[in-house]
């Protein structure tokens, strides 16, 4: 089945996972659509135009609303970090202290890939 794609990755036709014993693995993919905007992509997986594979913290709310079925569940799914880069210095202000903590309390932990499908796939 034919896939959306992340633009930004160096491979975006090779998904990279760990498999049930931990093993890393890839496979390659075939594309339908290539972009750089996560929601874009989840709307055409939502139209049934293929499969994608996204973070928890862009498909929840289509898996919320069940337009969006996980599959695949028992492997691991790429691995992703964010960082909050700010220049050294003795005092950090508050307002950043509050908002490291802030993106540490809503991303913190490895967030969970999926690979969906869209209840109008075939």
């Amino acid at each position: 089945m034919p896939a959306h794609h992340y633009g930004n990755l160096s491979q975006p036709c090779t998904w990279h996972y760990r498999d049930k014993d931990n093993r890393p693995a890839n496979v390659k993919v075939p594309m339908r659509m290539r972009a750089t905007n996560g929601d874009a992509l989840v709307e055409a997986a939502v139209a049934g135009l293929g499969i994608l594979c996204e973070p928890s913290f862009i498909v929840h709310g289509a898996v919320e609303r069940c337009v969006l079925t996980p599959v695949l569940t028992d492997y691991q799914w790429y691995a992703m970090n964010i960082y909050a880069v700010y220049p050294q210095t003795r005092h950090m202000p508050a307002r950043f202290r509050a908002f490291i903590d802030f993106l540490a309390s809503h991303f913190g932990g490895t967030p969970m890939y999926y690979i969906l499908t869209s209840k109008l796939s075939p």
